[in-house]
């Protein structure tokens, strides 16, 4: 077995399934839908990058197809004045933001390159309460949401309104994740329209603590932060600005 360091650069990484890298190469798909290795100078536009064809478009090839989830984080708690989440004791130790009904957060999502045009968004609310009991309701979550593609193309949208109710019969730090659609084709009056999200647009949202789980203690009900699931089927795109693909 060689040292590592005779191997090269690619060699030490070279993803399971791959023939053989060489310096100088990237990993992509063939035809055949296989792994292969080529040097860079052939890595451009309907070539395949990690299993999904680059079109100038963005949109990828159905002759692929395997996207994968990704997440894009945000902070819990970010706001200040009368209306901010309180930072509290959550177990020994351990202090998170606790909300109360009315409480609300700032919130930002960037569009990453490697998302994939075309697909909808998914909007996750993470959270847990302390109350030595089991809810008998439902949290509801109040959303004012924004967005606009980046590189001085268009201006930030005026914000669709999302209610969304949450996950009942949750017992003392039982993690939820509670899942809503953020975008779909077309938008509509509390979606986004997907036709429009591309990479370095940005989501600029306002979100609210309406209601409390019955059963849950005030200061008791904890966000620890929120994410969104999108869809990724390139490693990011050809170029930093518009066009990103070609």
């Amino acid at each position: 077995m060689p040292n590592h360091a005779d191997l090269t650069g690619a060699e030490i990484h070279n993803p399971k399934g791959f023939d053989t890298a060489s310096n100088s190469t990237k990993p992509i798909k063939n035809a055949s839908g296989n792994l292969e290795w080529v040097a860079d100078d052939q890595l451009n536009s309907n070539s395949s990058v990690y299993g999904s064809t680059l079109t100038a478009d963005g949109a990828g090839s159905s002759a692929f197809s395997q996207k994968v989830w990704k997440d894009l984080t945000a902070k819990a708690g970010v706001r200040s004045g009368g209306t901010a989440p309180t930072a509290r004791l959550y177990r020994t130790g351990i202090y998170q933001f606790a909300y109360s009904a009315g409480n609300q957060s700032f919130i930002e999502f960037h569009i990453p390159h490697d998302y994939a045009v075309g697909t909808d968004l998914y909007l996750h609310v993470h959270w847990s309460h302390i109350t030595a009991a089991t809810t008998t309701s439902a949290p509801t979550f109040d959303w004012s949401i924004s967005y606009s593609k980046g590189h001085n193309q268009a201006d930030f949208s005026a914000p669709i309104t999302i209610t969304q109710t949450g996950t009942n019969a949750v017992g003392q730090y039982r993690h939820v994740v509670d899942e809503f659609q953020l975008s779909v084709s077309g938008g509509g009056a509390s979606l986004l329209d997907t036709d429009n999200i591309e990479v370095d647009g940005v989501i600029i949202a306002n979100f609210t603590m309406t209601t409390l789980p019955t059963g849950v203690g005030i200061n008791d009900m904890f966000l620890h932060f929120f994410d969104i699931h999108y869809q990724a089927d390139i490693e990011g795109t050809l170029n930093k600005a518009p066009n990103f693909y070609a």
